[in-house]
């Protein structure tokens, strides 16, 4: 399970008021796009836990079966006949699970289609040439259609990678801050546009630290520095904490 499980598994199973459990419903449960879990970095073990399940997208949006959401062979009938026989239920136990996750799937993702083409446009310009900019604006772009999805809290994963500096500390690790930056500045900037911005905290985590080897790079150790951002957050403080 991941680091995140417990916060997770309780979002899933707080009480909601009726009109949100019919939206809830409408979005196919904890594992849907207005579940607790969102991954926009691909498959991650952070949102994993005993009852929740990640939702994962892409930065353009939901991971679409193609020959579903596109007519197969230039013909909606046939799209829709191969959407019957991968959501038909089954008596043999394996067969009718895949079916299950794959009706899941496919509702959430035209549920999430739809809100995102109804959302409203962000005013926010994020850093181009940035993977992690490209997916905290999904990020914000489901932030600004939650309540199209029936969502109320939600943990959302993105990630960059290029940490494990060995060599070439010097040339590549402030490369890599300054687009963590952009990226995070165009993001705080989306949601103060949304007016969330006192309803969102934003953290950086990392499953290794790291320590200066004294040759231009770093290896792995026990250390590390992290950021939190947020209107909730203390601002400017620096703590530490030994292990």
């Amino acid at each position: 399970m991941g680091a995140s499980w417990r916060l997770l598994d309780r979002l899933e199973k707080k009480p909601l008021s009726d009109s949100r459990k019919s939206r809830r419903k409408r979005n196919l449960g904890g594992a849907g796009c207005g579940g607790a879990g969102v991954n926009v970095a691909g498959n991650a073990v952070f949102l994993s836990g005993r009852s929740a399940v990640q939702y994962q997208v892409s930065p353009r949006g939901p991971v679409a079966l193609d020959a579903v959401r596109n007519p197969l062979f230039g013909s909606a009938a046939c799209s829709a006949v191969l959407r019957s026989l991968v959501t038909a239920p089954s008596t043999d136990l394996l067969e009718h699970e895949h079916a299950r996750v794959m009706a899941r799937s496919l509702g959430a993702g035209d549920t999430l289609t739809t809100a995102l083409a109804g959302g409203p446009t962000l005013a926010t310009v994020f850093p181009s040439n940035n993977s992690l900019a490209d997916q905290l604006r999904m990020v914000a772009r489901m932030v600004s259609t939650a309540a199209e999805l029936g969502a109320r809290r939600q943990v959302f994963f993105v990630s960059l990678g290029g940490f494990d500096t060995h060599a070439g500390q010097s040339e590549v690790h402030p490369a890599l801050l300054t687009r963590l930056a952009g990226a995070l500045q165009a993001f705080q900037a989306a949601m103060a546009e949304l007016r969330v911005a006192d309803r969102v905290t934003t953290f950086t985590a990392s499953e290794f630290g790291r320590t200066f080897t004294g040759t231009d790079g770093s290896d792995h150790g026990w250390g590390g520095s992290h950021l939190i951002l947020g209107v909730q957050s203390t601002a400017g403080a620096f703590t530490a904490r030994r292990r």
